[in-house]
């Protein structure tokens, strides 16, 4: 079984290539095709591997065959391994534009108290990012892309800048807690 090797091939198109190399893991670790290439283990039918998705196969294999099914030639780069293979390079060509990013405003909870068969407001504000939600009972919700619901005890986060409505149509007083996330 092989420790570790990376192969390089190319294909022209509908071409596959069996590949005699026994191991325990097999990864494409690129690829030129606009579609995923496929393979194969051991003669089984080949089915389709996105670059990137690692397979370990229990038991190792033998050969594999990888088929192009685009309609022009691939290149791809392979690895096959006696086990599982962690790569943590990083490889970047080109400009790469930094630019200092502002840390996010934190608004601290705002509680309301909203009362049965009432809706509390929450006012548009341009810059907010997202806002927390949780209340202890149910409330209906408009304003936001969709309507939803709290449940009692529930948190969601919205991501929205607009107004939010939140609606009472309970026999009971919920408490709303609202934190809001801006730039």
């Amino acid at each position: 079984m092989t420790l570790y090797t990376a192969l390089t091939y190319t294909l022209t198109a509908n071409e596959a290539q069996n590949i005699e190399v026994p191991g325990g893991f097999i990864r494409f670790l690129s690829s030129t095709g606009a579609t995923d290439l496929q393979l194969g283990i051991d003669g089984e039918t080949p089915e389709n591997l996105p670059v990137g998705v690692g397979l370990q196969i229990p038991g190792g294999f033998q050969r594999v065959r990888v088929s192009n099914p685009n309609a022009g030639a691939v290149t791809f780069e392979v690895v096959i391994a006696a086990g599982t293979v962690s790569d943590d390079r990083l490889n970047v060509s080109g400009t790469v534009s930094t630019a200092e990013v502002a840390p996010a405003t934190q608004t601290p909870g705002t509680d309301k108290v909203i009362l049965t068969g009432t809706t509390q407001s929450i006012a548009a504000l341009a810059g907010r990012k997202e806002c927390l939600v949780q209340a202890d009972g149910k409330l209906r919700l408009s304003g936001i892309t969709g309507k939803g619901f709290l449940w009692d005890g529930s948190q969601m986060v919205l991501t929205t800048a607009g107004a939010i409505d939140f609606f009472n149509d309970t026999a009971a007083t919920v408490n709303l807690t609202f934190t809001e996330i801006s730039a």
